[in-house]
């Protein structure tokens, strides 16, 4: 028996949602699907749509494949310095920051009550030299992440 690997993927998945595309939800399905992986969360953070609608997308298409042990975190939602690109900022004004065609959970019965940087911080001293975090969107998240934690470096 091979051991899995412990994987995070910090995306920023949107499901249904016009003017997205499906890599982030295709990524978290053959995450889920693979045996040689231990999915133990998934974070989000801006990009394709805002980082709590993204949220509500992955844990939208972990209830679909019975996965609800999977938890779900929100991460940042602009970049490091505060800031959101103007593309972004009009993409999110209009079908990218609404639920498209999919029925989405509520954000407060899917989701941990903490922030993705933290979420990944606790995973990862909780298993040292273990956790490979699949950094798929922005990687704002892991940037704060790292500069919080800079004895990982």
């Amino acid at each position: 028996m091979v051991k899995r690997r412990k994987v995070i993927l910090d995306t920023d998945p949107a499901i249904g949602i016009p003017g997205a595309d499906a890599d982030d939800p295709l990524a978290l399905m053959l995450a889920l699907k693979d045996p040689r992986l231990e999915l133990l969360g998934v974070t989000t953070v801006f990009g394709n749509c805002p980082p709590d609608l993204g949220a509500r997308c992955a844990s939208a298409l972990l209830k679909e494949a019975k996965r609800d042990d999977v938890p779900v975190a929100i991460g940042m939602a602009t970049r490091r310095g505060g800031d959101l690109p103007q593309l972004l900022k009009d993409a999110y004004a209009g079908a990218r920051g609404r639920p498209g065609r999919l029925p989405l959970p509520d954000a407060a019965v899917s989701l941990i009550g903490m922030h993705a940087v933290d979420f990944l911080i606790e995973t990862v001293r909780a298993n040292p030299g273990e956790v490979t975090i699949i950094a798929i969107g922005p990687q704002t998240n892991l940037a704060l992440a790292l500069r919080r934690q800079s004895h990982w470096r």
